[in-house]
């Protein structure tokens, strides 16, 4: 507990029959030039595989966050919504957007976008809970309970009672099985335990919107801003919407979690005082596991799996480190450092671009 860009176009791949006419001409006009060519068209594929590994997601912040040893995981752009009536889910437009009140109106048949569920009510049919789906508003925390175990959690045969796991996401990919939730150890590495985590995490607000700031692993303050990650109350990281101020802070990868509040049954409290962030692991009989803060507070602790709290999905990157890759029989290795990807041939560092880094 802790008390208180630009977009690249897409580059085709060079087909195979293409490099292996390029190959052909540089050696039937100058046998000396093969192995260069050979391994220039190399070097180009390394770099065509990992623009595309490391694409940023479709739905997801631009850079990547630490939550386990060896672990990286792009967050989604918005808390998960859902409109009942179409059974339409989508990340909220903004990282700021809320549902409020309008998850009062819960219901199969709400034409409103809702935001606060119960736990592990992602809307699978096989589901041994009583209350599975995203509009179920029982207070009785048993009927959240996964095979009748309390111990049980979101994964393993029970992984599709993750709203990630089992649908698809609009404006996330459109395919189930993309996103999922953090556990309750991963939310305690990013919180409390990644490297300068006690700088990279602290409350805040958006506009008038009150939330949890989360920075991501490599991080540049936009030019103008101050960040301050031992604030004790919200004014103190304030970013203006009508000044651009937070456009700024999105596109360097921060993370902002609003105070959604929570929902018991019908009735929605704590907009903009407190938030609750689901994760997929039990605590005791009656709660689950979530990110709580306030502002006086942040902690991983148990919040009743009948009340209605936020999720935030993420999906799985690249982890950081040193991998092997092969192509065409000719060996080099991929190096990340800091964020960046180089490629290792024959002693000789090169960036994605193919050209040499001293």
């Amino acid at each position: 507990m802790r008390v208180l860009g630009t977009c690249a176009r897409a580059r085709k791949a060079v087909p195979l029959q293409r490099q292996i006419t390029l190959l052909f001409y540089a050696y039937m006009f100058n046998p000396l030039n093969y192995n260069r060519m050979k391994k220039f068209c190399s070097l180009v594929l390394f770099a065509l595989c990992a623009m595309s590994l490391f694409a940023t997601p479709e739905g997801a912040l631009t850079k990547v966050f630490t939550v386990a040893a060896n672990k990286q995981v792009y967050f989604s752009k918005g808390n998960l919504q859902i409109k009942p009536y179409e059974y339409l889910w989508r990340f909220a437009p903004y990282q700021y957007e809320i549902a409020g009140n309008d998850n009062a109106l819960i219901a199969g048949s709400a034409d409103v976008f809702i935001d606060l569920f119960g736990w592990a009510t992602s809307g699978w049919v096989l589901s041994t809970a009583k209350a599975h789906m995203p509009w179920d508003a029982s207070t009785n925390d048993a009927d959240y309970i996964l095979g009748n175990d309390f111990h049980l959690g979101m994964t393993g045969d029970n992984a599709n009672a993750d709203w990630g796991v089992e649908n698809a996401i609009s404006n996330g990919g459109s395919k189930a099985g993309l996103w999922r939730t953090l556990t309750a150890d991963e939310w305690e590495f990013l919180l409390f335990d990644r490297d300068d985590a006690e700088n990279k995490c602290a409350i805040g607000m958006v506009g008038d919107v009150h939330g949890l700031i989360i920075l991501p692993d490599n991080f540049e303050l936009p030019s103008g801003l101050k960040w301050n990650g031992a604030a004790t109350s919200w004014g103190a990281n304030r970013y203006a919407q009508s000044k651009n101020e937070w456009d700024k802070m999105d596109a360097a990868g921060a993370l902002f979690l609003p105070c959604a509040g929570a929902r018991t049954g019908t009735e929605v409290n704590g907009i903009n005082y407190y938030g609750g962030y689901w994760s997929t692991d039990y605590f005791d009989q009656n709660t689950a596991s979530a990110l709580v803060f306030d502002e006086t507070s942040i902690d991983v602790n148990g919040l009743y799996r009948s009340q209605g709290y936020s999720v935030r999905l993420v999906q799985d990157a690249e982890p950081q480190g040193i991998e092997q890759v092969q192509n065409n029989k000719v060996q080099g290795t991929k190096v990340i450092r800091n964020g960046m990807l180089y490629l290792m041939y024959n002693g000789t560092m090169y960036n994605v671009q193919g050209a040499e880094v001293k």
